[in-house]
């Protein structure tokens, strides 16, 4: 069923992210009309000089649904 990785800065409060989490699987629920029992989300935190190979691995030539605002991982424009 649905599975949702997070991929972002370190840094973030834990209980922002568990919330954060769990309003992505009521939004699954809700729009994709799957239960929430059935939704995982996964969390991975980099720090600003690793981001640049998430960039280009995961988001640079993805089929991606939503394309960032930005095409400079290193200055973010």
């Amino acid at each position: 069923m649905p599975h949702i990785v997070i991929k972002i800065f370190s840094g973030s409060k834990k209980e922002d992210l568990k919330s954060a989490a769990k309003e992505m699987q009521d939004i699954i629920e809700k729009v994709l009309k799957k239960p929430k029992k059935y939704t995982s989300v996964s969390l991975e935190e980099y720090s600003l000089f690793e981001w640049q190979e998430v960039y280009n691995k995961s988001i640079r030539d993805a089929d991606l649904l939503i394309e960032p605002g930005y095409t400079n991982p290193n200055t973010f424009e």
